[in-house]
């Protein structure tokens, strides 16, 4: 993928030379130079793509499956919501788009996706359009760099394939990947940070730890809840040790606890009392609250629409409390929306292809943590420790089945990594059992060997 957007800059370079010519006032092309600016992209996009996995014709398949599903939704998105609205597609996107025009036009202050995005605009023009294409690039070069993640992993070629075929065909990532939010470039800015703290992982070299962790400020930049996953970054580097040539980790060791209470207590004291936090979006959702039932007040101003839930068992009016509501928010957050809760067809199929598959993926972490653990990669436990952070922070800043169904899938990188881990060891002893029931000699053989 390094070929194509090497490519696409020297083409973005040709389109903003030729945005100087425009009227004055005139800040975007027509549709129809977009469209084409889109057909010729896409044909780049083909022929880097085609060039690249030339040798894995089963990649290749999933790769292009993957970019005609995102193209078509994005057609329907551009031409034919009027017939049925898709998730997460409207009111955010123009909101976005809105402000990044004020942004460039008015030089109206904003931080995050609405600057990044104006600053796209002041490349190629101002163009929806074109700006949900791009989001499909960022997706598919997302989907390039798991490919690689998983290739770092010492797992099958079937897992591989399935893993795979899960991130190019999961409706809700698809449908995230064709609208103007900034999903699409922070689902790609945590796979770049996985890929590189999974080789630090494996590799033990530092630098790729740094890599990690420095990827992962745009992210918080872009959302500030995926600090979570920063932090988690921070605090496996800290608490992991490396024995006999392997990097272990210990969910329930007193030392992993202490570091992230301390830790998180001293980034919150930090953040909320300086300029950092104003500058992540941090501060401006907790300051001035004095007590657990503000934090709690605060995080319900920010509900609206037919889809908010109240997913608190009692009261958040105590630190216990807090505690006690922490699980159920957590499992509305994976789940939501819950089936008492639904409202048509995009609500049930958002349940199954999404949150089931979400907490799925959780509980079978749990069970293989707590009942196979000399069975498992340690990696899996480092993993379900950095989405539980993840999980812990989203769950009490989201009480909406939409804005829920939004933000689990910034982490779906994370839960396809360790699905892989999980599932190619759970396959690989199911086999090996199967041979032992044919051939029990088998077992015998295999002792010897050892």
């Amino acid at each position: 993928m390094w070929i194509f957007w090497f490519l696409f800059c020297i083409e973005n370079l040709f389109i903003n030379f030729a945005l100087q010519f425009l009227p004055e006032g005139q800040y975007g092309f027509s549709e129809e130079t977009y469209i084409w600016l889109t057909v010729i992209t896409t044909f780049i996009l083909l022929l880097c793509m085609t060039y690249q996995y030339r040798n894995d014709r089963k990649l290749l398949g999933l790769f292009l499956g993957a970019l005609t599903f995102r193209i078509l939704v994005f057609v329907w998105i551009q031409y034919f919501s009027d017939i049925l609205l898709l998730p997460n597609s409207g009111y955010d996107e123009w909101t976005f788009y809105y402000n990044a025009i004020s942004h460039i036009v008015n030089g109206t202050k904003f931080s995050g996706y609405p600057a990044f995005l104006g600053w796209q605009f002041t490349i190629y023009g101002s163009s929806m359009f074109f700006g949900r294409f791009i989001n499909i690039l960022f997706s598919m070069s997302a989907l390039s760099v798991i490919n690689a993640t998983l290739h770092k992993l010492n797992i099958s070629e079937k897992t591989r394939y399935i893993t795979m075929a899960l991130a190019c065909f999961l409706p809700n990532y698809a449908i995230m990947s064709a609208v103007l939010l900034r999903e699409s470039l922070l689902i790609l800015l945590v796979s770049i940070c996985i890929y590189f703290f999974t080789r630090w992982w494996y590799e033990d070299n530092w630098k790729f730890l740094l890599i990690s962790i420095i990827i992962s400020l745009p992210a918080v930049w872009l959302h500030s809840g995926t600090i979570a996953f920063t932090g988690g970054i921070a605090c496996l580097a800290i608490t992991s040790t490396k024995k006999d040539g392997v990097r272990r980790f210990k969910i329930f060791d007193p030392k992993t606890m202490t570091i992230c209470i301390v830790g998180f207590v001293a980034f919150m004291l930090v953040t909320i009392n300086t300029g950092i936090g104003d500058e992540l979006g941090i501060s401006a959702y907790f300051r001035g609250a004095d007590s657990i039932s503000e934090v709690v007040s605060i995080s319900q101003y920010y509900v609206d629409g037919a889809s908010a839930y109240n997913a608190n068992i009692i009261n958040s009016d105590s630190l216990p409390a807090f505690i006690i509501n922490t699980p159920t928010r957590i499992l509305y957050f994976m789940l939501s929306p819950m089936p008492w809760d639904w409202r048509g067809l995009n609500d049930i199929i958002a349940f199954f292809l999404s949150g089931v598959f979400y907490f799925g993926i959780f509980v079978f972490a749990i069970y293989s943590i707590f009942k196979r653990k000399s069975e498992i990669p340690s990696m899996v436990s480092a993993l379900f420790f950095a989405s539980v952070l993840v999980l812990f922070i989203f769950s009490w800043g989201c009480s909406n089945s939409g804005t829920a169904l939004r933000h689990r899938d910034k982490m779906i990188m994370l839960y396809l990594v360790e699905f892989a881990l999980l599932w190619d060891k759970f396959e690989f002893k199911s086999k090996k059992n199967k041979k032992i029931m044919e051939d029990p000699r088998s077992l015998l053989y295999s002792k010897g060997k050892n």
